[in-house]
Order: structure tokens, then C-alpha cells, then sequence
């Protein structure tokens, strides 16, 4: 029926900083009993490519017999995108995919806005170390 995305702790800003949660709510109607239902997100880039995908069976989560009016939330904690324009799928389709319940293509959006302006489009945490000394003296010391 719709979907709202949200950013807890930020609702006045209309875009997300990398790290921060996000929350997507899909409102829906089954107008009879859904046995089998599995339901898809994923997030897709501004060029088309998918750099995340999920499904309530690949998550471990059973859902239980569906019928009438509900809503179901996939929160995350933090996306780990960096600066960019993305859309969202969402599907509903029977658990062996024989049947498609509903299918909204890319029809979401959202923006991540990098203050720090990093160069790619997910972010890899390191910790950079440097040595210096002598090849023996470096060795030595691991």
C-alpha cells in the first residue's frame, strides 16, 4: 500500500550521513491468507547496480501467515554508504518465487551525503599503521 523511509534521529534532514540508521516501512493488504510470503529489499545505486540485497528467508526471519492489514519494517542500524543517490526494491513473492505478490522496482529513494567526500561507494573501516626502520628491526618487532 506505501512505503516511508526513515531516519531515525534526523527527521528534519532530508538525507542520511554515512553510518547512520535507516528505517523502511511497508505498509500492505492481503486480501486473503499468505502462507508462504518472502519479502525482498534491495538497494541499488545511481547507475543501476545493487550494492546490498536481502530477504526476510536469507535474514533467518519466518514469517508467520499473513492476512488483512500490517506492516513490515527492515531497520538498519547504520548503511555504510558513502556519498550518493540510491533506490530501493521491494518484493513480495511466494518463498519459492513461483508466485510475485507485489513488486515495486527502484520506485524508493534515498540520498547519503559524505561531508568527508571519500571517493567510492561503501565504507571499508581500516586503521593505517607506519613503521619505520630497518627491514631486520621491523621484522624483529612482529
Amino acid at each position: 500500500r506505501s512505503v516511508r523511509l526513515e531516519y531515525p534521529g534526523q527527521p528534519e534532514r532530508p538525507f542520511l550521513k554515512p553510518g547512520e540508521p535507516l528505517l523502511v516501512r511497508a505498509s500492505f493488504d492481503a486480501d486473503a491468507p499468505i502462507k508462504d510470503l518472502n519479502l525482498t529489499l534491495m538497494i541499488y545505486d545511481s547507475d543501476g547496480n545493487m550494492v546490498h540485497g536481502l530477504n526476510t528467508d536469507s535474514e533467518g526471519f519466518d514469517v508467520p501467515t499473513v492476512k488483512g492489514p500490517g506492516e513490515v519494517v527492515f531497520a538498519f542500524d547504520q548503511i555504510p554508504l558513502l556519498d550518493g543517490d540510491y533506490a530501493i526494491t521491494l518484493c513480495a513473492t511466494a518463498r519459492d518465487g513461483a508466485y510475485i505478490y507485489d513488486w515495486h522496482e527502484q520506485r524508493y529513494k534515498f540520498e547519503v551525503r559524505d561531508p568527508e567526500r571519500a571517493f567510492a561507494s561503501t565504507d571499508f573501516p581500516v586503521q593505517i599503521s607506519l613503521e619505520q626502520g630497518s627491514v631486520d628491526d621491523l621484522a624483529a618487532h612482529r
